[in-house]
């Protein structure tokens, strides 16, 4: 026990994915994402090969059902967690802003929503080397909890006065009720709630 009471497991970071949730989302996310990028042509790397299928699916999600089928028919199997996760997939520019003890806080620029998600195998802070900037990645639901899915462009660094006003904005947004560590609001919803985005 801790000097507080609480086991080491309480007191510890729970920013990533348990072992095992991170194993299965990792094979079956990129099997999917491969699956839909298409054959490596030359030289391509696993990254942007991931990338690409992932840029893929967003433009056109029907490319999911159509993965899933030459999966089966390859006599592969998806956990039903990692597709479900796919199908709420959002890939956008965010305000990574920081890491909390629990999750790291995702941002839209138009701050109306925010997220706290969790890595799969590292804290984002540690992927990017730093915290508070804009990234291009993909957030999405699984097994309960938001995820980042690790393909992680930064954009550009947050300086301080921004990230002062990006503060204010996450207090505002989780006043209102809009900050969420459990659901993502879909596309749709977004659009309808979002003037000016």
């Amino acid at each position: 026990m801790a000097m507080d009471g609480k086991s080491p497991i309480e007191c510890s970071p729970i920013m990533i994915l348990d072992e095992r949730s991170a194993a299965v989302f990792i094979n079956g996310y990129q099997k999917l994402l491969l699956e839909i990028c298409g054959p490596a042509g030359g030289n391509v790397k696993l990254l942007e090969r991931l990338a690409k299928g992932r840029k893929k699916l967003m433009s056109d999600v029907s490319l999911l059902d159509d993965a899933l089928s030459r999966i089966h028919d390859q006599g592969q199997h998806l956990d039903e967690t990692v597709i479900a996760a796919a199908a709420s997939l959002q890939v956008k520019s965010w305000v990574y802003l920081r890491d909390t003890r629990r999750y790291s806080i995702f941002m839209e620029q138009a701050g109306i929503h925010a997220y706290g998600a969790v890595g799969i195998t590292d804290p984002i802070k540690d992927l990017l080397g730093g915290s508070g900037a804009m990234v291009e990645t993909g957030l999405l639901l699984y097994d309960g909890r938001i995820v980042c899915d690790g393909l992680i462009s930064p954009l550009a660094w947050i300086g301080p006065s921004h990230k002062r006003s990006f503060n204010e904005a996450l207090s505002n947004i989780r006043s209102a009720g809009n900050f969420y560590t459990d659901r993502l609001i879909p596309r749709s919803e977004q659009e309808r709630g979002s003037v000016g985005w």
